[in-house]
């Protein structure tokens, strides 16, 4: 009786995230065709109406295309040989063709991690204090360090280091929807993110966002494999390892705990455990509850012990403490009004001024004073409603903020053969196109999901909590286009799965026709 009522509140439970998901999209495409949010890269030369309503019409049919590729694919997805050349070949030679024909250098955030990187490859440290104030601005670079190391410290080395890994990052989605699925949702789902413009441009650039998602990825295989196999010692290994990977990618974008997050709540609500020994099966045969906790808490020790190590090892390396707090300045940007919680020069000014003159601990406490201020001022004026979704549509409206970084540090000499301008629209309404057709065919699997009370995929159930924690975190905290690229993997896995389904429909439809 307990178990069939803790069976209907997970049912509930799955609704409400299924349904929360589907609004959001929707909530994203209200804003985009009926606000205009996204007006300024469409074409200038016809009335607004009309050059919406031409994009809503573009992004239907590109989704349309996906489904009827699936649907004529099918036979040569078994192809061992198509699989290697369309999901480990075309990523890398596309990242390789632009990272020759381009020429961008490193700027911004992305020249700091290559100069840690170099700097540690050549054991010296640059800039501590202001690692000490983002302890998490080292990790990667300590990644990259190593292969400097090994192949010498050089741009085109950062970069191609990114596009093995970004190519890394389709092959495992390719495996993971595999594993959970089939042969077909694993294709789709890396397909999906091969081709995602994002995707591809993040790998000229010298970011976090590669090695973040493989991370993330590698946890995911990890998880999958916990829940199939019936080997105890092998299961308390992949525990074990998830630990560890998951204060890793904490320690390189601070957002990885969403994944640990959205891991721990399948796990421990959704999840079916194989047990396979006597003593085990009688003593839980009613409540498994207790041994999904136990494993829980190891997965929490693990995690807390390998970022205690982490943390150390960082503060060994910069020879003083991190900072304490560490949300003070990412809180203090992310409830700037008139920024939209955006990244702004007069925020940046005070944050050079005080990380010089008060240290990264002082400056910190500082930003967290002055961060509860504008929180203050903003439920003075009754804005946190407005100011909320505010922050989630400029945060989620579009996908072509690698285009404009990479746009904003390409050499300034003749010799790159691909020229790219911010002020191009053309490239930045193909992303988005894309990006939204993504997302168009996420919200029709989500529809088909809730329709046909089908709740058993844990690749939706953990993407949508990945998503909608995204979307959370963001309110209070600083916000970037590109701040959501992780959560992009999942939308392509939520879309392969409504790929699929609607190419089931489809050749239905077909069959009954011919």
């Amino acid at each position: 009786m307990q178990f069939r009522l803790l069976e209907k509140i997970g049912k509930y439970f799955v609704v409400s995230i299924y349904s929360l998901t589907a609004v959001f999209v929707t909530f994203v495409f209200k804003k985009i065709f009926i606000n205009g949010n996204l007006d300024y890269v469409l074409p200038d030369r016809f009335p607004k109406i009309l050059s919406r309503l031409f994009l809503f019409i573009v992004i239907f049919v590109i989704s349309f295309i996906f489904i009827f590729l699936l649907n004529n694919l099918k036979s040569i997805i078994h192809n061992k040989s198509f699989i290697v050349i369309a999901l480990l070949v075309i990523p890398l030679l596309m990242s390789l063709i632009l990272i020759i024909t381009t020429k961008v250098e490193p700027k911004s955030d992305f020249l700091t991690y290559f100069l840690i990187a170099r700097n540690l490859s050549l054991n010296k440290i640059f800039i501590p204090n202001y690692i000490a104030m983002f302890p998490h601005t080292i990790s990667f670079p300590f990644f990259l360090s190593l292969m400097f190391r090994i192949f010498g410290s050089s741009v085109f080395i950062a970069q191609l280091t990114g596009s093995v890994l970004s190519t890394l990052s389709v092959i495992l989605i390719y495996v993971i929807g595999k594993e959970i699925g089939n042969r077909e949702l694993g294709f789709f789902a890396a397909l999906l993110w091969t081709l995602m413009p994002s995707r591809i441009l993040y790998s000229l650039l010298i970011c976090t966002e590669n090695l973040f998602n493989v991370v993330a990825l590698a946890i995911t295989f990890l998880f999958i494999k916990t829940l199939k196999t019936t080997n105890t010692n092998k299961r308390v290994l992949h525990i074990l390892l998830i630990g560890i990977f998951s204060a890793w990618l904490s320690s390189i974008r601070p957002n990885g705990i969403l994944i640990s997050i959205a891991i721990i709540l399948y796990f421990l609500f959704f999840a079916k455990i194989n047990l396979t020994s006597p003593n085990m099966l009688k003593i839980f045969r009613q409540n498994i509850f207790p041994i999904k906790l136990f494993l829980t808490l190891i997965t929490i020790i693990t995690y807390l012990l390998t970022a205690l190590v982490i943390n150390y090892t960082i503060e060994s390396k910069i020879r003083q403490k991190i900072a304490s707090p560490r949300i003070g300045w990412n809180m203090y940007v992310g409830l700037n009004i008139n920024s939209h919680g955006q990244w702004n020069k007069n925020d940046s000014q005070l944050f050079e001024k005080l990380i010089k003159e008060k240290g990264p601990t002082q400056a910190q406490k500082i930003f967290l004073e002055l961060s509860l201020k504008r929180l203050n001022a903003i439920v003075k004026e009754k804005k946190v409603i407005s100011f909320a979704f505010d922050k989630i549509i400029t945060m989620w409206h579009a996908d072509h903020e690698a285009y404009d970084y990479a746009a904003g540090a390409q050499s300034k000499n003749l010799t790159a053969k691909i020229k790219l301008r911010k002020v191009n629209k053309i490239p930045k309404l193909i992303m988005n196109v894309y990006y939204l057709s993504s997302l168009l065919l996420s919200l029709v699997a989500l529809f088909l999901k809730l329709k046909n009370n089908d709740f058993t995929n844990p690749l939706i159930i953990m993407g949508c909590f990945i998503i909608l924690g995204t979307i959370l975190l963001h309110i209070p905290f600083e916000t970037a286009l590109r701040y959501k690229n992780h959560s992009l993997i999942w939308f392509c896995f939520i879309a392969a799965q409504g790929i699929t389904e609607e190419s089931l429909l489809l050749t239905k439809f077909l069959s009954k026709r011919g």
